[in-house]
């Protein structure tokens, strides 16, 4: 955009609307650069609006041009013969959901177009919007002069077609379902952001977007294992195809299998003894430099399950006939009626490390409030962690007398589009193999936004118990499922 103001020589056009007459919907506003009509059920709405408002400052003639963004592809633009005056029909249609029909209009002075003037009609009936799926894309790293291609598949749920679209001044080309970039081989190391977006075209929110990331490195590691996950003790065969340099030289490799042990070996064989999940990680050294690659391997517990649910006051301190519960099966639901404090749910185990946790949960948009989650052995996992952070993060923290919000915090899963969408944690609470007398976390989270393995180690025991918080009067926390399995050693008197 700074660009292009850069190469502009004239002042572009302003294009303005004129309402004449409004039939049908209810109008919320009509402005000279927006307006805004709902549309009801079996509602077909009719305006007649003019353009003879629209300036040039060169006095330059315009032209002007009508675009249905998105929504109702059946509405009908007409001009009255050669004046100003359009006849704008958006029909009813059963099939769409709620949401907008979006119609611009743009003028051109001949070398330049205005800033669109936007009509917007929402439909205030219909069922909710899904949006599509979008696979198909991941990471990748490369030497520079390889090319790299994406296939990506996009359906949407209600039926209507999908398309593809990339954000522009971005790398590569998309073409159809494919696409494409080639490095140039002089590309300096550096990482080019791809983001495509996939829209049905049905109202203003149908679409689903991913960006994902193209590092360009002078040596890369490539890793993988023959397999992921098993019952512990785990062995793991690692190798390292593909992992390469620019100049074609001879490759040093060093592997941390994140349990306190490594090997210089290019195809190294690893037995995991203890459950957990672990990140082991593949340094490769060449001519041209270095670089790192990650995968997490799941060594699976054999442990028996300490706590399964249970709401009951043998098993919680807090449940009481007047306690802001519900408890509806194995679901548990924590919300405020009055007062100004928050509430919380501390079990009656004491736990040590190791143990595993599973929880699905969620906490409801209008009621997703800062400082509500899980509180285990002093480590918070919630909405987020840090009261200070943003309420559209997933994060887990420990009070700290030496950071300035109060809490040392990391993030899980950034811009969470959804609070209410339901959330499933797994993790494990074992002491640190790097940091003697320390614990850390290890966890994997996933929801509609994203899946995060996330890492929190050296940290010290705050506390032997598992507490649910809801933060305050207006916070509430629906919990589907939580259980927690452990070595009988790690169930304290």
């Amino acid at each position: 955009m700074v660009n292009l103001a850069k190469s502009m020589t004239l002042v572009p056009p302003i294009a303005l609307l004129r309402t004449k007459n409004i039939e049908g919907g209810k109008t919320i506003y009509a402005l000279k650069t927006t307006a805004l009509i709902h549309q009801g059920k079996y509602e077909k709405i009719k305006l007649r609006v003019s353009t003879e408002d629209s300036y040039d400052l060169q006095d330059l003639p315009l032209t002007f041009r009508w675009e249905i963004l998105y929504g109702n592809k059946n509405t009908t633009i007409e001009r009255e013969e050669s004046s100003s005056i359009y006849n704008i029909t958006i029909p009813y249609d059963s099939r769409l959901p709620k949401g907008r029909t979006s119609i611009l209009l743009i003028a051109n002075n001949g070398r330049f177009d205005s800033n669109p003037a936007v009509i917007n009609i929402y439909r205030t009936d219909g069922p909710p919007d899904l949006r599509p799926s979008l696979t198909g894309l991941e990471d990748q790293t490369i030497l520079p002069g390889e090319k790299v291609r994406f296939k990506i598949t996009s359906v949407d749920p209600d039926g209507f077609p999908v398309h593809l679209y990339q954000w522009a001044a971005e790398v590569g080309s998309l073409n159809g379902d494919t696409f494409t970039w080639e490095c140039p081989v002089n590309h300096p190391d550096g990482t080019e952001p791809v983001t495509i977006i996939a829209s049905d075209g049905a109202s203003g929110n149908s679409y689903n977007s991913k960006q994902v990331k193209i590092h360009v490195r002078s040596t890369v590691a490539a890793i993988s294992a023959n397999k992921l996950h098993g019952k512990a003790p785990f062995t793991v065969e690692f190798s390292s195809p593909g992992s390469r340099d620019k100049r074609i030289g001879k490759l040093a490799y060093f592997w941390d299998f994140d349990d306190g042990s490594a090997s210089q070996d290019q195809t190294p064989v690893h037995t995991y003894s203890n459950p957990g999940f672990y990140e082991a990680t593949l340094q490769v050294k060449g001519p041209s430099g270095t670089h790192s690659a990650k995968l997490v391997v799941h060594a699976r517990h054999n442990w028996p399950l300490a706590l399964n649910g249970d709401w009951t006051d043998k098993n919680w301190q807090g449940i009481t006939d007047d306690s802001p519960v519900n408890i509806k099966w194995s679901n548990l639901q924590i919300y405020k009626k009055g007062g100004k404090e928050g509430f919380k749910l501390t079990s009656a185990k004491h736990l040590a490390p190791p143990f595993y946790l599973e929880a699905v949960y969620y906490s409801p948009a209008e009621r997703s409030e800062k400082g509500t989650g899980f509180q285990i052995l002093g480590a918070q996992i919630g909405y987020p962690a840090n009261k200070k952070a943003s309420g559209r993060k997933i994060s887990i923290g420990l009070p700290s007398e030496h950071d300035k919000s109060g809490c040392v915090n990391q993030n899980i899963i950034d811009n969470l589009r959804f609070p209410s969408q339901p959330t499933q944690l797994r993790l494990y609470v074992d002491n640190d193999p790097r940091h003697e007398g320390k614990i850390r976390y290890t966890g994997h989270l996933e929801n509609e936004t994203g899946a995060a393995f996330f890492k929190f180690d050296n940290q010290e025991i705050l506390d032997d118990k598992l507490i649910i918080l809801s933060a305050n009067v207006n916070a509430r926390f629906d919990i589907q499922r939580l259980q927690v399995w452990a070595p009988k050693s790690s169930l304290l008197p």
